[in-house]
C-alpha cells in the first residue's frame, strides 16, 4: 500500500509539470511559432501585440507605410523612438514583473541594424489609450558598427517580443526609416 501512495505522488507530481501554469504556449497550443495570438472574448486567454514608434508625444502604431526618424543622442549615436500596444494582458499581468519586453530593428535584407534591448516589463510607463496598454518612448539604439545614414530612406522591419516564461507574443511592422 505504501508503494502505491509513493506511485500516486510521482504520478500526480508528472501531471502537474505537464499541466504547466495554464497559460496557452502559442508555439503548440494556438498553432502561431511567431505572431499574435488570436483574442478569444469568450476564455480571454489572447494577447494582441503592435509595434511602434515615435516619441511619447507622437507615438503611433505602426501601420507599415509609416516613417521612423532615427534621432541623434546627446553622445553621439542614433536611436529609434520605439513601443508597443497590448491587449489581452490585465494591469496586474503587467506589472508582475514576469514578462519580458524586447525590441530590435532590421534592414530590408535581415541584418540587425540595433544593440539588444530588453527589460522586465512594469507599469511604468504604460497607459491605456482607449484600445490598449500603450508603452512609449523605449530608446533602442544603432549598434556601434552601423552608420545610419547608409540606411537613410530605406525600409527596416521594427520589431517588439514579449514573453513570460515560454509565452512568446511577437509583432513586427516594416517602415521608411530617416535619418537626418
Amino acid at each position: 500500500m505504501r508503494r502505491l501512495g509513493w506511485l500516486a505522488f510521482v504520478l500526480g507530481c508528472g501531471l502537474l509539470a505537464a499541466c504547466g501554469d495554464g497559460r496557452p504556449n502559442p508555439e503548440t497550443d494556438q498553432g502561431i511559432p511567431d505572431g499574435d495570438l488570436p483574442v478569444d472574448a469568450d476564455q480571454g486567454l489572447g494577447i494582441t501585440l503592435e509595434v511602434g514608434f515615435g516619441e511619447t508625444g507622437s507615438f503611433m502604431v505602426a501601420p507599415g507605410s509609416g516613417t521612423a526618424t532615427a534621432v541623434r543622442g546627446l553622445q553621439g549615436g542614433y536611436h529609434v523612438d520605439i513601443g508597443f500596444r497590448v491587449r489581452g494582458l490585465s494591469q496586474a499581468e503587467i506589472n508582475s514583473r514576469l514578462w519580458t519586453i524586447a525590441y530590435a530593428f532590421r534592414s530590408a535584407s535581415g541584418v540587425t541594424l540595433s544593440e539588444p534591448f530588453a527589460r522586465i516589463l512594469s507599469e511604468a510607463d504604460v497607459r491605456f489609450d482607449g484600445v490598449g496598454q500603450v508603452r512609449t518612448g523605449d530608446r533602442v539604439v544603432f549598434a556601434s558598427s552601423i552608420d545610419p545614414s547608409v540606411h537613410s530612406m530605406t525600409t527596416i522591419t521594427l520589431e517588439v517580443v514579449l514573453t513570460s516564461g515560454r509565452m512568446r507574443v511577437a509583432d513586427t511592422a516594416e517602415v521608411t526609416l530617416v535619418v537626418p
